[in-house]
């Protein structure tokens, strides 16, 4: 989600996007920093050592993930057409 946030504002005009990735990207970067915050008071690792590098894999493993190639296809997209890219993959991720 924070990942497809950031590319809103270099893609589209339409405010209502822009406003959306605005609150994606300052509510789970907060909750992001909660829970790593969490984990180092606990020592444990940030990243899962057995999962180490292998991250863009990981949406084949994960329900809602963008896989590398629709991020890529969203970070080429302009307008309506990333408007419609965008909103695709942002509702499968949050169901």
């Amino acid at each position: 989600a924070l990942d497809m946030a950031v590319l809103v504002k270099d893609r589209t005009n339409t405010k209502e996007l822009v406003d959306i990735a605005g609150r994606i990207e300052a509510s789970q970067a907060d909750e992001i920093a909660y829970m790593e915050g969490w984990l180092r008071e606990r020592g444990a690792p940030i990243e899962d050592p057995a999962m180490k590098g292998h991250g863009e894999h990981l949406h084949h493993m994960m329900k809602g993930m963008a896989s590398p190639d629709q991020m890529r296809a969203l970070a080429r997209a302009k307008g309506t057409e990333f408007d419609r890219q965008f909103l695709t993959l942002m509702i499968a991720h949050h169901e």
